[in-house]
């Protein structure tokens, strides 16, 4: 299990500067924001033994959010949201708002702005399954959203798989998913 934090808090950590002072619940202050919308995550999921899911995403203010949960159903709530390619913009910024999440850090945003660019580029990309070799190991992905629709809906876009010990493996081939997924788990984005 401690290896599956450290790629969670490394996913965190490849997103700039530190922020000032501690982590802080961000729930509420999540709820009263509209137009925030989620722009990349990247989460580990055990179905196996008991459910886990944990991740750290970035929303579109730029802040990098550390969330874990137990709860099915709130999972169950936001693959509901999700149709094919798109999932509803508030749907997915339910993660936004569970209980216990934390900023950890804030990125830039002339840097999200770049990373955010690479996305469309992404999004061209054939994502290739397999076999990740390994059994009730979990899961691991990363992912990119468009707004489109005027911010209502996103398309979404799956960058790929990280680490070595998984159940399945993904691949985007778009040079850009490449770029995304190597600059969200390492400190490449500094």
């Amino acid at each position: 299990m401690r290896h599956v934090i450290s790629l969670g808090m490394t996913c965190a950590l490849a997103f700039s500067a530190a922020l000032p002072g501690t982590t802080r619940d961000v729930t509420a202050s999540r709820q009263s924001r509209d137009s925030t919308y989620v722009v990349f995550d990247c989460y580990y999921v055990n179905f196996a033994w008991l459910f886990t899911m944990q991740g750290d995403l970035v929303d579109s203010d730029g802040n990098v959010i550390h969330y874990k949960t137990s709860d099915r159903v709130a999972l169950q709530q936001i693959d509901k949201e999700r149709a094919g390619d798109y999932i509803s913009r508030d749907g997915l910024a339910a993660k936004l708002s569970w209980p216990g999440n934390t900023r950890v850090r804030t990125i830039d945003p002339a840097l999200l702005r770049a990373k955010a660019a690479l996305i469309p580029g992404a999004a061209a990309g054939t994502v290739l399954r397999g076999d990740g070799g390994a059994r009730d190991a979990g899961r691991n992905a990363c992912f990119a959203y468009l707004p489109e629709q005027g911010g209502r809906r996103l398309k979404v876009i799956e960058l790929g798989t990280y680490g070595t010990i998984k159940d399945a493996k993904t691949t985007n081939t778009a040079p850009a998913a490449r770029d995304l997924l190597k600059g969200l788990q390492t400190d490449a984005l500094r």
